[in-house]
């Protein structure tokens, strides 16, 4: 089901373990599709014990003031509530846009996350992959489970929650641009500014399995992990999580994360186990298996306009970045 900006699915999608396929461009890629998914847009939706198999072959909108691309084999975009309950998907994604795409194996994006979005006793194996190679725009985010997370605005009243979730595959930027925004869970947690009135995301991360996971990268100064790249403005509480016979390879970048690359927030982590996980880097200059800084950066700053591409502008009278 796909709209542009009309239809919103707010009830409850019980699948009886049935198997729904969807191909969106499996022979030939279809042009300027904004939202690809079994829903266009959801919020307060409830989809449990469904086999979803997807396909989405897409350009994607190719304009840099266009609206963006959307993909999730479940939801391309959600704002509020959300319930993924025993759902197990198989997708298969390609998006070519040159400006902005949010791809996520079960969500594309998420925005304004202040009421709870819950993703339990799942299984995702997402072969994601951005086959650009020619443009240096950083606007693409490819994440195992969702593509982006958006800064919030007000003060969320639950979390993000991830509950005996499980994912694999394939995921592969082939951008020439500086950021590989990758992940295998949530491949950008964005925040607006940099004030101290900002509210975080809150997520939650409870017996998640990143199994037989392969993310290859070819950003010029950096690449995402095996949960994401910018998680800024966060609140984490990770009980338990295993990456296991996964490998992550990073062609051109010079800075990467295990799990993620640049993180900004609080952290309560409990147990983290790696197995049979091997990372190749050959221009590596900073490496951190959990993170690699623990702060924002400037050439990838707070308030980055995935829309256009664009940093904010540094206002150096105040010496602060201005946001629009």
């Amino acid at each position: 089901m796909r709209d542009n900006d009309e239809n919103t699915f707010t009830g409850t999608l019980t699948g009886n373990s049935h198997t729904i396929a969807m191909s969106v461009g499996k022979d030939a890629k279809i042009v300027f599709h904004t939202h690809n998914g079994l829903f266009a847009k959801t919020s307060g939706a409830k989809i449990s014990n469904i086999k979803l198999v997807s396909i989405f072959n897409i350009v994607g909108d190719n304009a840099s003031d266009g609206d963006a691309c959307y993909i999730g084999s479940v939801s391309a975009y959600n704002s509020g509530a959300l319930t993924i309950d025993k759902v197990t998907a198989n997708v298969t994604a390609s998006p070519s846009g040159a400006y902005t795409n949010f791809v996520g194996g079960l969500v594309g994006y998420v925005a304004d996350a202040t009421s709870e979005v819950s993703f339990t006793d799942s299984k995702v194996t997402a072969n994601l992959t951005y086959d650009n190679s020619t443009t240096k725009v950083d606007c693409t985010c490819l994440g195992g489970v969702i593509g982006m997370v958006g800064a919030v605005k007000s003060k969320p009243a639950t979390v993000i929650k991830f509950d005996n979730v499980t994912v694999g595959g394939n995921i592969t930027d082939k951008h020439t641009g500086s950021n590989s925004r990758v992940g295998g869970l949530i491949a950008e947690v964005g925040a607006k500014d940099n004030s101290a009135s900002v509210v975080p995301n809150k997520i939650s991360i409870t017996n998640v399995n990143i199994n037989a996971l392969t993310i290859n990268s070819s950003g010029k100064s950096n690449s995402g992990g095996f949960l994401g790249h910018n998680w800024y403005r966060v609140e984490i509480d990770l009980s338990s999580l295993i990456v296991n016979n996964s490998s992550l390879t990073v062609n051109n970048g010079t800075e990467l994360g295990g799990l993620v690359l640049s993180t900004t927030g609080y952290w309560s982590i409990k147990e983290v186990s790696f197995d049979g996980v091997k990372v190749k880097a050959t221009k590596c200059i900073n490496f951190g298996m959990l993170a690699s800084t623990l702060f924002g950066r400037d050439y990838d700053s707070y308030g980055f306009d995935y829309f256009k591409g664009e940093l904010p502008k540094f206002d150096k009278g105040k010496k602060l970045y201005v946001f629009a």
